[in-house]
């Protein structure tokens, strides 16, 4: 019997639309990320290995894959560390790849530029050392890769970095920071997310980074203006002349990181998007222990004060790291537009008699973070207890009586494998996750899901914990 060879199925034989997300998903690297989706990538991180062995593999690959090769992009523009001077030198190659291939250009969609400072202070400062400003490379990236979404720039301005001068005369300067911004705001007309971080005593003025953004036209992509460590120089003139644009701005989302300018530079940049409709803010003591107090002292009744201008827009609030516990005058039962309202433990604090104020008609996802507002930083055993079970079945409670939208609570809890508290405490310490679990079953009926992270230590795990002596170590 004669048997015809039918022809190979192969991978190739696919069209683009099913072979391109296969390419992705082979390239593709997952991240953890810390807590809720706050150090989500915005893009899809590419293995850059896998990737250029698949370029090589054939003409139709090649095409398939570059785009996803470039499509975030690195630039670091000085160093003294190895592993930082091996950033800077890959930078350069990188920078000369762009400069001879004009065609890898449009694939950019994240550019990432960051000026670094670990190691500077720890080490003799050596003239003829590698380390360069590379601000060039980022002036030309910022030129070429037109099809960015999303600009995150990273680093110290120019100060005496921990006494050392010589090596601060390698940072940015506030001029090239405002240099880079209007660079952005010029040439990447796609853009919509805007991030500028920079850490310790050189921190961001507000008023540098609105001078930048001053050329923002109303018909621009630029969604969101996410900033981290806003230090306290500017003037009154400085706030009454972003007061006075209130509405123009395209910008829909804020995201503020170690705010310590005052209550009046605040109201003003809330004010400013034409519609906000999302605000983050947090204050956390970890990352500027030993830096600027705010000129403000931020609370919720503060932040109520704020955010009562945009209530008719904004559809979610995450406050966190205020450390200054209470719920205050904060109210948003006529914030109709609210959907998702997340809120920290130590902010809110377990006092149940204003509660009821936490309730938005139309929030459908409320997120309680049990986090330690400390510079620890974290969360044990004993944070999640009867005070905490009782404040949230209160806040569900009032949510059923009012027949709000609430669909979601989320409990953010990350404990370590011990607790602080004392040995009597410790005798009659619950599971954590039967309290969650309880008051689950409590709401299940009224259409209220509870979710929480699956434990890491087991209930036999944690009973033995309670009842031996090894418990007592971490008392």
């Amino acid at each position: 019997m004669e048997h015809s060879q039918s022809p190979g199925t192969t991978i190739l034989r696919l069209p683009d639309e099913l072979l391109a997300p296969l390419l992705q998903e082979s390239v593709h690297v997952e991240h953890e990320t810390w807590r809720d989706d706050d150090s989500k990538p915005f893009l899809k991180s590419c293995d850059a290995t896998t990737a250029r062995a698949l370029i090589s593999t054939c003409r139709r690959f090649r095409r398939l894959v570059t785009p996803l090769l470039y499509a975030n992009i690195q630039i670091q523009c000085n160093g003294v560390n190895d592993a930082v001077l091996a950033a800077v030198h890959s930078t350069r190659l990188l920078h000369r790849t762009f400069r001879t291939n004009t065609s890898l250009w449009p694939h950019c969609r994240r550019l990432e530029i960051e000026f670094d400072a670990s190691g500077f202070g720890d080490e003799p400062f050596d003239p003829e050392s590698p380390v360069q400003n590379l601000i060039y490379v980022a002036s030309d990236c910022l030129n070429w890769l037109t099809n960015t979404l999303e600009l995150r720039i990273k680093g110290w301005p120019q100060s005496t970095v921990y006494g050392y001068q010589p090596r601060s005369l390698l940072l940015p300067t506030r001029d090239d920071l405002l240099y880079l911004i209007r660079l952005a705001i010029d040439n990447l007309p796609r853009l919509r997310h805007l991030r500028l971080h920079t850490f310790r005593d050189a921190m961001l003025d507000l008023s540098t980074v609105l001078t930048g953004l001053s050329g923002l036209k109303p018909d621009r992509f630029l969604q969101t203006l996410d900033l981290s460590g806003i230090t306290h120089t500017g003037t009154d003139d400085d706030w009454k002349l972003l007061r006075a644009q209130a509405g123009t701005s395209p910008l829909s989302a804020l995201k503020l990181r170690h705010f310590t300018q005052g209550l009046q530079a605040l109201e003003a940049l809330v004010l400013w998007p034409a519609k906000l409709t999302s605000f983050e803010f947090s204050m956390p003591l970890s990352d500027h222990y030993s830096g600027e107090e705010p000129l403000t002292p931020y609370n919720l009744g503060v932040m109520h004060r704020v955010l009562s201008h945009q209530k008719k827009c904004l559809s979610y609030i995450r406050f966190q790291e205020l450390l200054d516990e209470g719920l205050y005058d904060f109210d948003v039962t006529d914030f109709h537009s609210l959907k998702n309202l997340s809120l920290g433990h130590d902010t809110t604090g377990t006092n149940s008699s204003s509660i009821a104020n936490l309730v938005a008609p139309n929030c459908e996802i409320f997120c309680w973070d049990m986090i330690r507002e400390d510079q620890q930083h974290g969360e044990d055993l004993g944070s999640f207890c009867q005070p905490e079970e009782d404040w949230l079945r209160a806040f569900a409670h009032v949510a059923i009586a009012r027949k709000s939208a609430l669909r979601h609570i989320k409990i953010l809890y990350y404990p370590e494998q011990y607790t602080y508290v004392d040995d009597e405490a410790m005798k009659s310490l619950e599971y954590p996750w039967d309290r969650m679990d309880r008051l689950a079953r409590e709401i299940q009926p009224y259409g209220i899901h509870l979710s929480y992270k699956a434990p890491e230590m087991s209930k036999p795990e944690f009973e033995e914990m309670v009842s031996g002596p090894w418990s007592r170590l971490f008392t």
